[in-house]
C-alpha cells in the first residue's frame, strides 16, 4: 500500500472514531436529561383558626316551659318533688334578682296579654284598697276554664307555692286582662285554708276568687300573724305595662272557707 493510501485510512479511522465519540457523549446527556424531576414539597398555607363557640350559660331560674305548665297535686307533692317545678329567686332576701327573673324570665314567658289562655272567666278583677281581687262577686262561684301555670320560691326554709291564673272582667268576657300570682302561705286569714287550695284545683268546680294583698293597714280587724312582715317587706308588684300581679294571698274555693 503506497504511503498516501495509509495516511487516508487512519485519517478515516480517526474520524470514524471522533463521531462514535460524540454519539455516546450525546447518549449520555440524553439519559441524565431524561431522569424525572425531583419534587420539592410545597408549603401549605397556614389555615384560619375558626373561633370555638361559647356556650351561653344556663340561667341559675330558667323557666322552662312545661315546668311552667306543671301543677302540684298537693302541697306535700310539691315538697317532695321540687325539681318537678319552676324555682324563682326569693323575692324577700334576693329583690335583684327576683326583679331580674320577673323582667327577663317570667314576663317573657307569659307574653302578650291577649294571648294568655283564660283560667277563670270572672266577673271581677281590678286592684282594691289592699291590693288586687279577681273572683265572681257575691261569693259565687264557677268552674275553672283552665289550669294556672305555677312557680315557687324559698325563704328561711319554708316553701311559697305561686299559682298564676289568667283572669278577667265583665267587661271583656272570655278575654285574659290580668295575670295574679298568689303566694300562698300557712296563716289563713278568715279562716279559709290556703294549704288544700292546691288539691282544690284538681278538681275545680266552684272556685270563687284569688286576692293578693300589698296593703294590709286597712284591715286592722284581722290578725295576720307573721305577714304583718312578710307584705311590706315584699312591697307591691303591680306590673301595669306587661299585665301582672304578685304578693301574697289566698285563693277562695266554696269548699275552702
Amino acid at each position: 500500500m503506497s504511503k498516501t493510501k495509509k495516511n487516508r485510512a487512519e485519517s478515516g479511522l480517526l474520524i470514524a472514531l471522533g463521531a462514535i465519540g460524540i454519539l455516546i457523549s450525546a447518549c449520555g446527556s440524553a439519559q441524565v436529561s431524561s431522569q424525572a424531576p425531583t419534587l420539592t414539597s410545597t408549603i401549605s398555607p397556614t389555615q384560619t383558626a375558626v373561633p370555638t363557640a361559647t356556650a351561653t350559660p344556663t340561667p341559675n331560674y330558667g323557666i322552662d316551659q312545661q315546668k311552667f305548665q306543671n301543677f302540684p297535686e298537693s302541697y306535700e307533692y310539691l315538697l317532695g318533688h321540687l325539681d318537678e317545678f319552676v324555682k324563682a329567686p326569693d323575692p324577700l332576701t334576693d329583690r335583684a334578682a327576683f326583679d331580674k327573673w320577673w323582667d327577663e324570665q317570667l314576663v317573657p314567658i307569659l307574653g302578650p296579654v291577649a294571648d294568655r289562655p283564660l283560667t277563670a272567666d270572672t266577673y271581677m278583677g281590678d286592684a282594691s284598697y289592699y291590693g288586687y281581687v279577681a273572683g265572681h262577686g257575691g261569693g259565687n262561684s264557677q268552674p275553672l276554664v283552665g289550669q294556672p301555670y305555677f312557680f315557687y320560691f324559698e325563704d328561711a326554709g319554708i316553701i311559697y307555692p305561686v299559682p298564676c291564673m289568667n283572669v278577667t272582667n265583665d267587661a271583656f268576657p272570655g278575654e285574659t286582662r290580668m295575670t295574679a300570682c298568689a303566694a300562698l302561705n300557712d296563716f289563713v286569714p278568715l279562716s279559709r285554708s290556703n294549704t288544700n287550695s292546691l288539691e282544690l284545683f284538681q278538681s275545680p268546680t266552684d272556685f270563687s276568687a284569688i286576692r293578693i294583698y300589698h296593703n294590709l293597714t286597712y284591715m286592722t280587724d284581722v290578725d295576720w300573724g307573721y305577714l304583718t312582715e312578710l307584705v311590706p317587706l315584699l312591697g307591691e308588684y303591680f306590673d301595669v305595662d306587661n299585665r301582672v300581679v304578685f304578693g301574697f294571698g289566698f285563693i277562695v274555693f266554696d269548699r275552702n272557707y
